[in-house]
């Protein structure tokens, strides 16, 4: 994964120490940060690609990288900016305690017969 962004532009030597780079900062941030944090990473999506992805910007060509991260932050944030002018960011405290799955979806996710 983090090799994928440079495959062309480095040598197999190269190639193989980015990869294993990544391969430990995904392993760090699935295995340990996440237990640490607490944070809900589904399928680790974010440990593996988030962070794959971004060891191997930045040990290709750092610049890239930082501009990168400033452009997504930068639109992310205008973004959220927006759909909480014109819907907001949360729903209802209310549709919290019920769950957002019946409410916002109309399913019940858990049907527990006690």
């Amino acid at each position: 994964m983090s090799v994928t962004p440079g495959a062309g532009f480095v040598t197999p030597m190269a190639g193989l120490l980015i990869g294993f780079t990544g391969g430990a900062a995904c392993y760090y941030v699935v295995a340990i940060l996440k237990s640490c944090m607490g944070y809900d990473d589904t399928l680790d999506a974010f440990g593996v690609h988030g962070v794959g992805g971004t060891v191997g910007a930045v040990l290709n060509n750092v610049l890239g990288a930082l501009l990168t991260c400033a452009l997504a932050a930068s639109a992310t944030f205008i973004i959220l900016k927006i759909v909480d002018a014109v819907i907001g960011l949360r729903v209802a405290e209310a549709d919290e305690r019920i769950g957002l799955d019946l409410t916002q979806h109309g399913e019940e996710a858990y049907v527990l017969d006690g």
